[in-house]
This record gives C-alpha cells, sequence and structure tokens, in this order.
C-alpha cells in the first residue's frame, strides 16, 4: 500500500496506539472519525485487533464512503490474506474470548456487499485464478476434517440464539437468505392443513430481529415449530462456511473424511449430500 506523509492518521484507544497509512484522498474524513470514535457498547478492548475493528465499525456506521479504505488497512496491518490466511485464522491467532472475536468477525463482513472491498473476502473457486484452500483444510497435520451433523443440545431455543449470533456476525452473507426463508415458512405455517400447529406463524427473522415477538417457549420447542428453526439455521451455517471459506459444495464435501450424525441431522446432511 503507497503511503505519504499527510496520510498517516493516529488512533488512540486507552494504552493502545495505532497508526493507519491511508490514501491522502481518505485522510481528512477519518482523522474526523478519530475524533469521533468512542465505543460505547461496554465491551473492554484490549487488543490492537479489537481497537481497529471497533474503529471499522465506527467508519462504515458514521461515513461509509471511509470504510473501504480503513478495511484495506486492516487487513494489510493483520496480514490478513483472502486465500489461506483468512480472517478467521487471523482471529484464531490472536486468542480473542467471544466477545472480542464476534466484534472483529462482525466489523470484518460490514463490507462484503461493497464491490471496492471484494478483493479482501474469498470467492468461489470459478471467479479466483488459483484454487488455494482456505487454512481449515491446507493446515500440514495428521489430523483429518470430520464433519458432524445436528447435535444441537437445546433445540430450538439455542438455535434461536444461534442464529441471531450468526445474522449479528455474517448480517451482509444471510439476512437476505434469513429473511426470504422466514417468509416462506410463515406462509406456508398458514395452509389449512397446518395452520393450527402454526397460531402463532413461524416468521423466525421477525422473532431474531425483535425477540419481544417470539411466542412462549413451549411453542417454540414444539417439534412442529422446532423441526423447522433447527434445519434454517443449519442451513444458514453451512451457507456462511461456503461463502466465507470461498469453497463451492463440492469442494466442502471431498474435505471431509468422515460423517458424524446427531440429532436434528437429517436437514444439513440433505443439503451437504445434493451438493
Amino acid at each position: 500500500m503507497a503511503t505519504y506523509p499527510d496520510s498517516v492518521v493516529y488512533l488512540r484507544h486507552g494504552p493502545i496506539k495505532l497508526r493507519l497509512d491511508l490514501p491522502t484522498e481518505s485522510y481528512d474524513i477519518v482523522q474526523e472519525l478519530v475524533k469521533t470514535f468512542s465505543p460505547t457498547d461496554g465491551s473492554a478492548l484490549s487488543t490492537e485487533i479489537e481497537v481497529y475493528a471497533a474503529f471499522l465499525e465506527h467508519c462504515v456506521k458514521s461515513k461509509p464512503p471511509s470504510a473501504p479504505a480503513v478495511l484495506d488497512h486492516f487487513a494489510h496491518y493483520f496480514a490478513i490474506d483472502s486465500d489461506a490466511n483468512d480472517i478467521h485464522s487471523v482471529v484464531s491467532k490472536h486468542k480473542l474470548d467471544e466477545s472480542g472475536a464476534r466484534l472483529v468477525l462482525r466489523a470484518f463482513y460490514l463490507l462484503w456487499d461493497d464491490p471496492a472491498c471484494s478483493h479482501n473476502y474469498r470467492r468461489a473457486v470459478s471467479d479466483r485464478q488459483h484454487s488455494v484452500l482456505p487454512a481449515l483444510f491446507s493446515t500440514k497435520s495428521k489430523a483429518s476434517v470430520m464433519a458432524l451433523f445436528g447435535g444441537q443440545h437445546g433445540g430450538s431455543i439455542n438455535c434461536m440464539y444461534e442464529a441471531s449470533w450468526l445474522l449479528d456476525v455474517y448480517g451482509s452473507l444471510v439476512r437476505d437468505y434469513l429473511a426470504s426463508m422466514s417468509e416462506f415458512l410463515d406462509a406456508e405455517s398458514k395452509d389449512h392443513r397446518v395452520s393450527q400447529l402454526y397460531y402463532s406463524g413461524l416468521n423466525v427473522y421477525k422473532w431474531v430481529c425483535k425477540p419481544q415477538t417470539m411466542p412462549s417457549e413451549d411453542y417454540v420447542r414444539g417439534i412442529a415449530v422446532s423441526l423447522p428453526i433447527v434445519g434454517l439455521t443449519q442451513l444458514m451455517q453451512i451457507k456462511v462456511l461456503f461463502k466465507t471459506l470461498g469453497v463451492t459444495p463440492g469442494e466442502l464435501v471431498n474435505q471431509f473424511k468422515g460423517n458424524y450424525l446427531a440429532q436434528y441431522s437429517v436437514n444439513s446432511l440433505l443439503a451437504t449430500a445434493r451438493a
């Protein structure tokens, strides 16, 4: 990345000080954002990568045009490569806790839909000049990757939490999918043949976005409601996996050396098998 004397911005948060080398045209706007940066979500930002991620979120929310340059420097500074050394590997190396990992991943994927940022993300093999497997599958080891299908302890209630987590962290990757699938399920639940089982509907997207609208726990735990919720959550997980790893369904399946089937496994198993 080219740097210029007047395009260096310093970001400070507590004892942490970061140097941002930015294109000249981004200097003024980013300098302004540094002055207004004050994380208020209560998180303890104790590492450089967490501070940078929080600042990136601040840029996206306050001055979107400045965000691509900040994301570019973020990827460069932390050696995030769109091939083998992806953001998940970097998060793992920093040994972040759950809240820190959530912050960094969420900030990184905020710009997924921005064409100016596409080079920072893995794309499907058809869009790449070279087929480089992600770190998950390319690490030299005697261990093999096994697929675990299902096994969500707590059923639909835990899956509602998982769906909420996925939407928060990978919103740009799954929001439209969750919304459209929820619309489909809710419409199907009104069919006169099954409507008596779905007296509170099946709008998972609405329940995730507005938890206060979620029906009673007894309703959500019922098998007629629980099974679609678990299945939809598993499909969201698979969608995130395909997109973030930048692999095709066939590439993903070929990396597994074995499968383990657990409770509620039929949905994700069928989805992967059809790949």
